[in-house]
């Protein structure tokens, strides 16, 4: 069972949905006047849309994920994105041959806005969890997609 997923459009929607967000405030200067704020309250809630705009990365937690697998190996290849795109971004990649993988643990958190893949290896004598991999992005398909596929090679 060969299994191909890649959360592309989920990530561009998320970017562009991001910018929009912090363009808002941009747009709100020209409006200061005739919504009839003060210059101190309007930075106030200028600062609290930016905080709450770059919370949200923090809550969410997206990565762009690519998943495939083939006879032989698993291959999960992520990155996480941050809420500012000149920082430096480190890709990683998770292989794992098809004997040595056994399990695997779907984690949700913050009211099901962050979801969590954690996968687990046989070494030696026990379970070994590879770093937790972020599938916020992924949508009910391909999340049920990738869960069929690692249902599948359990171990």
């Amino acid at each position: 069972m060969h299994t191909f997923i890649d959360n592309i459009s989920q990530v561009r929607r998320f970017y562009l949905a991001a910018a929009l967000a912090f363009l808002f405030p941009l747009v709100l200067i020209f409006f200061r006047e005739s919504l009839g704020m003060s210059l101190p309250a309007f930075r106030i809630l200028i600062f609290a849309i930016v905080i709450f705009i770059t919370g949200i990365f923090f809550i969410v937690k997206p990565a762009y994920i690519r998943y495939e697998n083939d006879n032989q190996f698993l291959r999960l290849h992520f990155y996480n994105l941050l809420p500012f795109p000149f920082v430096k971004r480190m890709g990683k990649i998770i292989e794992i041959r098809k004997d040595e993988f056994r399990d695997y643990e779907l984690n949700s958190y913050n009211y099901g806005l962050s979801k969590v893949l954690i996968l687990l290896i046989h070494e030696r004598f026990s379970l070994l969890p590879y770093p937790p991999v972020s599938v916020s992005l992924l949508n009910k398909q391909q999340l049920s997609e990738l869960i069929a596929s690692l249902e599948h090679w359990k171990g």
